[in-house]
């Protein structure tokens, strides 16, 4: 569990699902840049019209999604810091990176 906690958008614990970010179904990857631990409650709160699970974190930073809801109110689910340096990541090109063995 990225938190300790099951569901990244509503923080209770209990049965959480691994759930796309931008759904398979509309192009997302499946990867862990994509990726969120919901409940069942918000993952299907979150194919609602008007909900919007965005990745706004870049390769080097916790992984940030930005959840916003039908009304234009915007919440956010970060993850801890990795226990990995910056450093270790290398950019071979522009939008791509590796990682350093």
């Amino acid at each position: 569990m990225r938190d300790q906690i099951c569901c990244t958008a509503c923080a209770t614990p209990g049965s959480g699902t691994t759930d796309h970010v931008t759904a398979a179904a509309e192009g997302g990857p499946t990867s862990a840049a994509n990726g969120q631990g919901l409940c069942e409650d918000c993952n299907l709160t979150k194919e609602t019209p008007g909900w919007r699970h965005t990745v706004t974190s870049g390769p080097l930073e916790p992984h940030h999604v930005q959840i916003t809801t039908p009304t234009g109110h915007t919440h956010h689910s970060r993850a801890p810091d990795s226990t990995r340096a910056r450093a270790d990541w290398i950019q071979i090109e522009p939008g791509r990176w590796i990682l350093a063995a």
